[in-house]
């Protein structure tokens, strides 16, 4: 029972990023999960970074990037 507050202030939470999401045109809706793990983060808890490299390999095979494709600033022309 103690994990059931916290369970549905995560689900709220979640619902609220993926809205904020969707309003950012080109942000992928799977950044809402990593967002919402953020905002339940504290100083002291430790970066869960296998969940949020899963979530970038996930977007990246959905948008079908592969990654050894150069970063769009490494593209860019610098006047």
């Amino acid at each position: 029972m103690l994990g059931e507050p916290e369970s549905i202030e995560h689900e709220e939470m979640e619902i609220s990023d993926r809205e904020e999401l969707e309003t950012n045109e080109g942000c992928p809706k799977n950044f809402a999960n990593i967002l919402a793990c953020l905002r339940l983060w504290n100083y002291f808890t430790k970066p869960d970074y296998e969940f949020i490299r899963n979530v970038l390999k996930e977007c990246m095979v959905q948008r079908s990037i592969r990654e050894t494709e150069p970063y769009d600033w490494e593209n860019m022309e610098i006047n």
